[in-house]
């Protein structure tokens, strides 16, 4: 089986060549078999993948991956109210599973998330994530 990101691409390429529809129904199909929701207006980078093929996984639309990034089980893109603007992720980064990331932030190049966390304020490239309690 495929990973999301097969069928992501299938999608994308519909979508930017004006072809009613069938983005929405693949969309569907990414849906129905992974429980991921990820629009054709988002995107993702080339060399982009999902671990565990994208399993539980959602964006919101618009949200923009960069290239060879690594996005791990669950992870989620969210909006924060009263904001529209939506997350940016840098190329060669690392977003373990669980992560969500919340509001128009951006996380720079290199960068790595660790497993469960929840990020709302932007990281330069080259950070990890500092546990703040």
């Amino acid at each position: 089986m495929p990973n999301a990101i097969f069928f992501y691409r299938i999608q994308r390429w519909l979508y930017l060549h004006h072809i009613p529809f069938l983005p929405k129904l693949i969309q569907l199909l990414i849906f129905l078999i992974y429980n991921t929701k990820i629009t054709a207006d988002s995107k993702i980078g080339k060399g982009s993948y999902f671990v565990c093929k994208g399993i539980s996984t959602v964006l919101i639309p618009g949200t923009e991956i960069g290239e060879n990034c690594v996005l791990g089980l669950r992870f989620s893109t969210v909006r924060k109210f009263p904001y529209k603007n939506v997350p940016k992720i840098g190329n060669n980064v690392f977003i373990g599973p669980n992560v969500v990331i919340c509001g128009p932030v951006e996380i720079g190049d290199n960068c790595i998330v660790a497993a469960n966390s929840f990020v709302d304020k932007s990281l330069r490239g080259g950070n990890c994530c500092r546990l703040s309690c």
